[in-house]
């Protein structure tokens, strides 16, 4: 407690695992920060970690991945 690290991970379990607090980064701009089982949860940053595009409909999902 009381200690702060950076880790740069896409695996989102190991993310849930570590982290108190995410910053979802996207082309080197900040699009959230908070809980990191609701940055997970959110539609629009699961299309562009998925690589869609924001609104676009998702047709891409990774049966491995822990989102």
């Amino acid at each position: 407690k009381g200690k702060t690290f950076l880790v740069v991970e896409h695996n989102t379990g190991i993310v849930l695992r570590l982290a108190d607090r995410v910053v979802f980064l996207h082309q080197g701009e900040v699009l959230a920060q908070g809980d990191p089982e609701a940055i997970i949860a959110d539609p629009a940053l699961a299309d562009i970690y998925f690589g869609g595009v924001l609104g676009a409909p998702r047709m891409l999902r990774c049966s491995t991945c822990a989102v």
